[in-house]
Protein backbone atom coordinates (compact mmCIF):
# COMPACT_ATOMS: atom_id res chain seq x y z
CA UNK A 1 0.00 0.00 0.00
CA UNK A 2 1.39 3.48 -0.83
CA UNK A 3 2.59 5.48 2.11
CA UNK A 4 0.38 8.36 3.25
CA UNK A 5 1.56 11.76 2.11
CA UNK A 6 3.68 10.54 -0.81
CA UNK A 7 2.62 12.20 -4.08
CA UNK A 8 -0.82 13.13 -5.26
CA UNK A 9 -3.90 11.01 -5.72
CA UNK A 10 -6.51 11.05 -8.47
CA UNK A 11 -9.88 12.33 -7.32
CA UNK A 12 -13.01 10.83 -8.93
CA UNK A 13 -16.59 11.68 -8.02
CA UNK A 14 -19.43 9.21 -8.46
CA UNK A 15 -22.19 10.74 -10.62
CA UNK A 16 -24.75 10.61 -7.81
CA UNK A 17 -22.30 12.20 -5.38
CA UNK A 18 -21.64 14.91 -7.97
CA UNK A 19 -25.39 15.57 -8.17
CA UNK A 20 -25.51 15.77 -4.36
CA UNK A 21 -22.63 18.25 -4.42
CA UNK A 22 -24.39 20.47 -6.98
CA UNK A 23 -27.56 20.41 -4.89
CA UNK A 24 -25.71 22.07 -1.99
CA UNK A 25 -25.64 25.44 -3.70
CA UNK A 26 -22.67 27.46 -4.88
CA UNK A 27 -21.07 28.50 -1.57
CA UNK A 28 -21.38 25.20 0.27
CA UNK A 29 -20.34 23.20 -2.80
CA UNK A 30 -17.23 25.39 -3.18
CA UNK A 31 -16.31 24.73 0.44
CA UNK A 32 -16.67 20.97 -0.04
CA UNK A 33 -14.66 21.07 -3.29
CA UNK A 34 -11.81 22.90 -1.56
CA UNK A 35 -11.65 20.20 1.12
CA UNK A 36 -11.75 17.46 -1.52
CA UNK A 37 -8.74 18.96 -3.29
CA UNK A 38 -6.83 18.82 0.00
CA UNK A 39 -7.42 15.05 0.06
CA UNK A 40 -5.39 14.62 -3.13
CA UNK A 41 -2.19 15.09 -1.13
CA UNK A 42 -3.07 12.65 1.66
CA UNK A 43 -6.48 10.96 1.90
CA UNK A 44 -5.60 9.04 5.09
CA UNK A 45 -4.52 11.56 7.68
CA UNK A 46 -6.55 14.13 9.58
CA UNK A 47 -4.84 17.51 9.86
CA UNK A 48 -5.84 21.11 10.52
CA UNK A 49 -8.63 21.98 8.11
CA UNK A 50 -9.09 18.39 6.90
CA UNK A 51 -11.12 16.28 9.34
CA UNK A 52 -10.79 12.69 8.10
CA UNK A 53 -11.79 9.47 9.86
CA UNK A 54 -11.55 5.87 8.67
CA UNK A 55 -14.90 4.10 8.69
CA UNK A 56 -14.10 0.63 7.35
CA UNK A 57 -11.31 -1.44 5.79
CA UNK A 58 -11.72 -2.61 2.20
CA UNK A 59 -9.73 -5.22 0.30
CA UNK A 60 -7.64 -2.66 -1.59
CA UNK A 61 -7.96 0.40 0.66
CA UNK A 62 -10.59 1.79 2.96
CA UNK A 63 -13.79 3.74 3.35
CA UNK A 64 -13.37 7.18 4.95
CA UNK A 65 -15.41 10.23 5.81
CA UNK A 66 -14.49 13.87 5.46
CA UNK A 67 -16.27 16.37 7.66
CA UNK A 68 -17.05 19.74 6.07
CA UNK A 69 -19.16 21.75 8.50
CA UNK A 70 -22.63 20.20 8.61
CA UNK A 71 -21.85 17.95 5.64
CA UNK A 72 -20.17 14.58 5.38
CA UNK A 73 -18.33 13.20 2.39
CA UNK A 74 -17.84 9.43 2.29
CA UNK A 75 -15.07 8.28 -0.01
CA UNK A 76 -13.16 5.12 -0.85
CA UNK A 77 -9.40 5.00 -1.16
CA UNK A 78 -8.25 2.57 -3.83
CA UNK A 79 -4.59 2.23 -2.96
CA UNK A 80 -3.43 0.21 -5.98
CA UNK A 81 -4.62 2.94 -8.37
CA UNK A 82 -3.88 5.88 -6.03
CA UNK A 83 -7.52 6.90 -6.51
CA UNK A 84 -9.97 8.62 -4.19
CA UNK A 85 -13.56 7.84 -5.17
CA UNK A 86 -16.13 10.21 -3.66
CA UNK A 87 -19.28 8.17 -3.06
CA UNK A 88 -21.66 10.30 -0.95
CA UNK A 89 -22.07 13.99 -0.12
CA UNK A 90 -24.78 14.46 2.51
CA UNK A 91 -25.83 16.48 5.52
CA UNK A 92 -24.71 15.21 8.90
CA UNK A 93 -28.29 14.49 9.95
CA UNK A 94 -28.47 11.65 7.41
CA UNK A 95 -26.77 9.35 9.92
CA UNK A 96 -23.77 7.14 9.34
CA UNK A 97 -25.86 4.00 8.87
CA UNK A 98 -27.53 5.44 5.79
CA UNK A 99 -24.32 7.04 4.55
CA UNK A 100 -22.44 3.74 4.76
CA UNK A 101 -25.27 1.84 3.10
CA UNK A 102 -25.39 4.33 0.24
CA UNK A 103 -21.60 4.40 -0.16
CA UNK A 104 -21.33 0.61 -0.30
CA UNK A 105 -24.12 0.44 -2.89
CA UNK A 106 -22.19 2.91 -5.09
CA UNK A 107 -18.87 1.04 -4.90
Amino acid sequence: MPEPGQGTWTLQIHQEAFDELLALGRDRAARVRNKLHALAEDPFRARPGVDVRKLRDLADGGLYRLRVGAHRVVYAVIADDRTILVLVVAEREAGYGRLMETAEARL
